[in-house]
């Protein structure tokens, strides 16, 4: 997936809001198992799929070298499967991140 972020300007002290779009191809696997009252039911179907992401958050700049960031990412596919939905998820992240050259940093 190809990503394009925007890091946006201090609202805070060393509070930094970011936003992020992304675009690109996904291999989609979907696996049933089941026990019913008479027998066992499977299914497996997968594929390839045109995927697409946002994401937004904030970055912490707590010291010189380091970032605490915290965000939201929604990702999802065009039709996957054989029931006519698509993949979707929505995820929470917390990361650190530490600055190699903070003095060129923006």
């Amino acid at each position: 997936m190809a990503n394009l972020y925007f890091d946006g300007p201090e609202f805070l002290p060393s509070v930094v809001p970011f936003l992020g779009v992304g675009i690109g191809y996904s291999q989609i696997e979907t696996t049933l198992n089941s026990l019913g009252p008479d027998a066992v039911t499977g299914f497996k179907a997968d594929g390839n799929e045109f995927a697409y992401q946002g994401t937004v958050g904030l970055t912490y700049n707590f010291a010189e070298n380091y970032a605490l960031n915290l965000g939201y990412r929604y990702a999802a596919t065009t039709k996957s499967d054989n029931f006519g939905s698509n993949f979707q998820a929505h995820m929470v992240n917390a990361g650190v991140v530490y600055h190699f050259d903070r003095g060129n940093y923006k």
